[in-house]
């Protein structure tokens, strides 16, 4: 299997284990959670370490060697921080409330905005020709994923709510609206309503 279809496979793993929330089946959600970091990681792995390089330029590889890290922290917080880790990717069931501010005051998936800056920035610092031709793939996938996500999993189960959250925090790409609330969360104050 090639470590791009890997990759993508980590999205299926994704999709068993949100269907596994949904039914409250807790004995499978860590091992599809374990399928999918594992899966995903070391299809990375393999695409930077095992490829032709880039000429990239020495400033862009510095910058980008900071980057990629701080990007994968950040979507860790996003994912298993700011949604609490237990109770959303281990026990029974899904969540108990929406999360709505700090990072899901930007868009409603920041995951996939840090796995992007993640991915492109851990291509340009470790010069891998393989991975930067992969990223728009998997990028792609992560994308399809939290679609499945938003239609089948968050939707359904938050409702109303949910519905509120779409309208007036954008999918992915932040707006000023949402920038704007995210900052004012940074800040301790309570963001204008939109």
């Amino acid at each position: 299997m090639t470590a791009t279809r890997l990759g993508l496979l980590s999205y299926l793993f994704g999709m068993l284990f949100d269907i596994a929330a949904v039914r409250n089946v807790p004995r499978v959600k860590p091992f599809m959670l374990a399928a999918m970091a594992a899966s995903q990681l070391w299809a990375i792995y393999r695409l930077a370490a095992r490829s032709p390089r880039l000429p990239v330029p020495r400033a862009v590889r510095a910058v980008c060697a900071v980057l990629s890290p701080l990007a994968l922290l950040a979507m860790f917080y996003s994912i298993f921080v700011e949604i609490p880790l237990r109770k959303a990717w281990i026990e029974e069931g899904h969540m108990d409330e929406l999360v709505t501010d700090g990072t899901y005051a930007l868009s409603r998936h920041p995951g996939v905005l840090f796995y992007t800056v993640w991915i492109l920035a851990a291509a340009l610092a470790t010069r891998s020709r393989r991975l930067l031709t992969a990223a728009p793939t998997l990028i792609l996938g992560d994308v399809v994923h939290v679609a499945f996500q938003e239609r089948f999993v968050l939707e359904p189960y938050f409702g109303e709510a949910y519905r509120e959250y779409q309208r007036t925090t954008p999918f992915l790409i932040p707006n000023r609206a949402s920038a704007a609330r995210f900052l004012a969360g940074l800040r301790g104050r309570r963001p204008a309503e939109p």
